[in-house]
């Protein structure tokens, strides 16, 4: 074999290889919006309860129930893709979803990223959970000196990482039942979540052995994110939502998952 043609098969060995990794890299999550009018893409991260979470293999929650009647309201089907959350905004500003409906609280960095529509929820303070008998914490101040777990990535971990002389604890599973266990083990003197988060766990297993106190100034809000590849479809999303805030359908499902 002369070295010409050896040349070529390398070169198309190579273009082969190459080939292969640039479709390898490419989302796996490819939307053509011209071909799916009547389809609204949601991205989601489903170890969120009660705003969504897999429960009998269906992903459900507030968020959910909102996002699908305002689907259902724009005539659309929607796809729900489950994903970790800190894959939702980039896959977002790729355009391969539409929509992030995951308990998102808004915030001006992200807002540079994402369009924001309204909030359809507030007032839900992040809490400091510590085992009954300690002396309540109600202020940033009183976690200093203190080991704080926290499920990483959400709220609760950017508030912790703006305070000084505390040692945090990063969780990477988003479940209260493993903060929960920092405590139980005493690995933790503090657990810190959100108390919409909070509710539903101590609602089953009972909060007997917890105390739980807001901490002051740190109430959450949320609102769904939209890719900004998609002015259209946002206008009409908070079209939607502005009439379900007004005409009591966020209030009846507020009721539904134990959040009024």
């Amino acid at each position: 074999m002369n070295w010409r043609i050896i040349s070529i098969l390398s070169l198309l060995t190579l273009t082969f290889v190459g080939s292969y990794f640039y479709v390898l890299k490419q989302p796996t999550t490819q939307f053509d919006p011209q071909n799916n009018n009547n389809l609204l893409i949601v991205g989601t991260n489903a170890e969120y309860s009660p705003f969504s979470f897999v429960e009998n293999d269906q992903i459900v929650g507030f968020d959910i129930d909102i996002i699908k009647e305002i689907a259902k309201r724009l005539n659309k089907k929607i796809s729900i893709k489950n994903m970790s959350f800190a894959a939702l905004v980039p896959e977002l500003q790729l355009g391969s979803i539409q929509v992030i409906a995951a308990g998102v609280t808004p915030s001006e960095e992200k807002g540079k990223r994402v369009m924001f529509t309204s909030l359809y929820f507030g007032g839900d303070p992040l809490m400091a959970v510590q085992p009954k008998g300690q002396s309540p914490i109600s202020t940033g101040e009183g976690l200093q000196g203190k080991t704080v777990s926290v499920n990483q990535g959400y709220t609760a971990d950017q508030y912790l990482s703006g305070l000084e002389d505390l040692q945090v604890m990063r969780l990477s599973s988003p479940l209260v039942t493993t903060g929960i266990m920092t405590l139980q083990s005493n690995q933790a003197n503090v657990y810190v979540a959100s108390k919409s988060v909070l509710r539903p766990y101590f609602a089953k297993q009972g909060e007997n052995r917890y105390q739980s106190t807001p901490l002051e100034g740190t109430e959450e809000t949320y609102a769904f994110a939209v890719s900004k590849k998609y002015p259209e479809l946002y206008a009409a999303i908070q079209q939607e939502l502005t009439k379900m805030l007004q005409d009591g359908t966020i209030e009846t499902l507020k009721k539904k998952w134990g959040l009024a």
